[in-house]
């Protein structure tokens, strides 16, 4: 199989004055390209995320414009230092937690804004559920693990019109949604997965990740999809560039000239490989998929979620 470094040895062995490293960096540039702005399903995997249960033991005391929340002696002995970034809901409104005090207590983001609470029933939730810092996409089917069921997928607007108050606590999760950016444990920023209704059982779902491309390294391989030629030809825009502007710098105006055309002429190029290179990625259609599955009856599950579950209940057994 190709490695990065025999794409860059193209390069130099096509060029005079070619660095062998700045070669293999541009190599590793052009696949990063490639696959940015598309599903690379040669880069495709299954994760698994945990969703704690929500938390509503003891009682707790919320105070007007204030923004500690005071807990009982059965609500302290579950507040723990991981609470940090949940959501607590004392009336109506979940206020994010920033932190948790000795006592202990529990500081909040914004300060209470509603009527005081003393001594209620709370919840506490995982709101905004942090996948791995390199998710850049995610896939459209999302498993309830325990229960086996596809979850619905709504948008962050179409979930809060659906429910503006997240008022539901302890039913079957049903939709999922990609929520806002969050800080992980690690301190990297990461997309979010909401999953509501919240539970009051912790579960784990799985779902398909699309990751960001990674940084290839010299001696990388390359992935069976992408043909070593076509990252080469990529990296030739680069080296063309590279000889214009040494042609530049050392005045040599019809030189940089000819550089520039040929520039101008492999990034025509270039534009048709990366093409190529998706379509071969792709492979068969996801579309194939679904067609051959068409004719075959519900045998792994019974439940009736969709218009084609519906269509294949009815089909002859």
């Amino acid at each position: 199989m190709a490695t990065v470094e025999e794409a860059a040895r193209g390069v130099v062995a096509a060029l005079n004055g070619i660095n062998y490293l700045l070669a293999a960096q541009w190599v590793a540039d052009r696949y990063k390209q490639v696959f940015a702005k598309t599903r690379a399903r040669h880069l495709r995997r299954v994760e698994q995320l945990y969703v704690p249960a929500a938390i509503n033991t003891g009682t707790a005391t919320f105070t007007r414009d204030s923004n500690i929340v005071t807990g009982n002696a059965a609500a302290q002995a579950v507040w723990t230092s991981d609470l940090a970034g949940r959501y607590i809901r004392g009336s109506i409104v979940w206020y994010k937690i920033d932190a948790v005090l000795s006592g202990p207590q529990l500081r909040l983001e914004k300060k209470f804004a509603e009527d005081t609470q003393t001594a209620v029933a709370y919840y506490i939730v995982s709101r905004f559920n942090a996948l791995p810092p390199d998710a850049r996409w995610i896939g459209d089917g999302v498993v309830a693990m325990r229960t086996r069921r596809v979850l619905g997928k709504l948008s962050i607007e179409e979930l809060a019109i659906e429910a503006p108050a997240r008022d539901r606590v302890g039913a079957q999760a049903s939709i999922y949604s990609e929520g806002q950016s969050v800080i992980d444990a690690n301190g990297k920023v990461c997309k979010s997965l909401e999953v509501y209704p919240y539970m009051t059982t912790s579960e784990v779902y799985s779902y398909v990740v699309y990751p960001s491309p990674p940084k290839l390294k010299l001696m990388d391989q390359l992935p069976p999809e992408i043909d070593e030629h076509v990252l080469r030809e990529g990296a030739l825009v680069d080296a063309f560039r590279f000889k214009m502007a040494q042609a530049l710098e050392a005045g040599q105006i019809e030189v940089a000239a000819t550089w520039r055309n040929e520039m101008r002429t492999q990034e025509t190029k270039w534009k048709h490989w990366m093409d190529d290179a998706v379509r071969a990625d792709r492979g068969v259609d996801d579309l194939t998929f679904i067609l051959k599955r068409a004719n075959s009856p519900i045998t792994s599950r019974d439940d009736i979620t969709n218009a084609y579950d519906y269509v294949m209940s009815r089909w002859p057994r």
